[in-house]
């Protein structure tokens, strides 16, 4: 074959070739490039439906504006083109699964102690209290103060029951320099500070003596009785000395006021502090005045922290009918001048 001839074979099967190629690309169901690029027209949410597209019937997801599934399809059956927003992972997933804030503070906050880690204090407060003043108690003079005539006062003061107040001054020999009584009846039942002054006699340049200042009830026992003692001058200016005893020295745990006690035995749980070397002498006295029981203790005096000696008396006592009584607790002088020294009470109710 010559050169003619064979170009012209060769151009024929090239027109052949692309003959063959466009029957072939007519057959096809082809989008151009431009189509394949452009992003999908948002239509309202169909069903599946079926695009014949000269081959076997297939499924062909409709574009949706929501994500919804159509009616009567599963949401896990339904092809789509991307996934679902909600299949993305987010980290909602590590909140979830890591620790509380919350949890990991509660047991620091249950693990703190309280008050309850102090039992200490309430069993202190039990045995030693804050000690109250005296009912009755001189801020002046003090003990050994040296004073000449009158003799000037300030008391701390609670009226008796009948509403009088009674100061006495006591010589060294035992006798009765003067009595003085003052009327507060329209403070019964109150403490207050008073600044009375009692003149006295003296026939020596000076002599020891004792100021007492007591209490009564309608029935005529002591109810609170205070005293010091002094140097009376004849002439002289005052060496006024502070207040020796500030603190109550005899106070009464139980029983409680006005409380009804039987049986015939009265035990007693006072806190006390000594005003000398003397017994403490405890007394039931009924209301016509008779003692119906009585017992002397020997205390000692505080020790440690302990402001005052926590004790436990029983005293029996002896009646036939229930009966007002006052319990008094008192020392006595343990020098030359004689007499009671301090005393306190409580008024209770006695049944046999």
């Amino acid at each position: 074959m010559n050169s003619a001839g064979r170009s012209s074979s060769i151009k024929n099967a090239a027109i052949f070739g692309i003959l063959f190629v466009a029957l072939i690309i007519s057959g096809c169901n082809y989008e151009t490039p431009a189509l394949l690029y452009e992003p999908p027209t948002m239509t309202p949410a169909l069903p599946m439906t079926a695009v014949n597209t000269g081959r076997p019937t297939t499924w062909t997801a409709v574009p949706s504006e929501t994500l919804s599934p159509g009616p009567g399809l599963a949401p896990t059956t339904e092809p789509s083109a991307t996934p679902p927003a909600t299949e993305t992972p987010t980290g909602t997933s590590t909140i979830t699964h890591g620790p509380s804030p919350t949890s990991t503070r509660t047991p620091t906050r249950t693990l703190m102690p309280t008050r309850t880690w102090y039992p200490t204090w309430t069993r202190a407060s039990t045995f030693t209290p804050t000690p109250p003043q005296p009912s009755l108690m001189f801020e002046k003079p003090g003990a050994l103060s040296k004073i000449s005539s009158p003799v000037r006062m300030e008391v701390l003061v609670s009226p008796g029951e009948d509403g009088l107040i009674t100061f006495s001054l006591t010589g060294e020999d035992g006798r009765l320099i003067r009595q003085q009584v003052e009327n507060y009846a329209n403070y019964i039942g109150r403490r207050l500070w008073i600044s009375p002054t009692m003149e006295f006699d003296i026939s020596a340049a000076a002599e020891f003596a004792r100021l007492s200042v007591y209490t009564r009830d309608l029935s005529g026992r002591l109810i609170t009785l205070h005293s010091v003692d002094v140097v009376l001058m004849m002439v002289g200016n005052d060496d006024v000395n502070p207040p020796a005893v500030t603190q109550e020295p005899f106070i009464i745990r139980y029983p409680e006021p006005a409380q009804v006690v039987n049986g015939g035995t009265l035990v007693l749980y006072i806190l006390v502090r000594p005003v000398n070397a003397s017994p403490l002498l405890v007394e039931i006295i009924d209301d016509s005045g008779k003692v119906v029981g009585s017992k002397e203790f020997i205390v000692p005096q505080p020790t440690g922290d302990l402001s005052h000696t926590p004790v436990v008396l029983e005293i029996p006592y002896s009646l036939d009918l229930p009966t007002g009584a006052r319990v008094t607790l008192s020392q006595k002088s343990d020098n030359r001048i004689p007499g009671i020294v301090a005393l306190s009470s409580l008024a209770i109710t006695l049944e046999p």
